[in-house]
Order: C-alpha cells, then sequence, then structure tokens
C-alpha cells in the first residue's frame, strides 16, 4: 500500500468517511483528465508524432482511472 500511495499521492487526500475530501481527490483527477484532453487532442492530428501523444494521453487517463479507485478505496477504508 505504501508503494501505491507513492505513486498516487492525490489519493491520500481521501480520508476514510470523509466524503467532502473524497469529491475533492475525484475532482482533481477529473480535471487533470480532462486538461490533458484537450492539450494532446490538439496535437494528435500531426502524422510523425500523433501516435506519441495518443499513447502518453492513453497512460495518463489509466493513471487518472486507477488513482480515482484509490482514492475511492481510501473512502471506504479497503485501502489503509
Amino acid at each position: 500500500m505504501r508503494l501505491l500511495n507513492l505513486c498516487f499521492p492525490v489519493s491520500t487526500i481521501s480520508k476514510g468517511g470523509n466524503l467532502t475530501s473524497m469529491i475533492i481527490s475525484l475532482a482533481v483527477y477529473i480535471m487533470a483528465a480532462a486538461v490533458l484532453h484537450l492539450v494532446m487532442g490538439l496535437f494528435t492530428w500531426m502524422p510523425l508524432v500523433g501516435w506519441i501523444f495518443r499513447l502518453i494521453r492513453g497512460i495518463t487517463d489509466t493513471y487518472c482511472v486507477l488513482g480515482a479507485l484509490l482514492s475511492v478505496l481510501h473512502y471506504f477504508r479497503i485501502a489503509e
């Protein structure tokens, strides 16, 4: 669990039973994914580097989904 907390530091904001902290943590992950989609969407049309930006966008999407899942697990005190 310590390794997950190091990889996903925003998820540790969510404390068990505190709904406000979980909503803040989820909002950070959602906003990060939305901003990256907008910025990287501008570069995906380029033929030579577009696939690199699509790959980076996929990795960051996976990171945000896993971070949001971990924050929900912290809220329900499954991941301590």
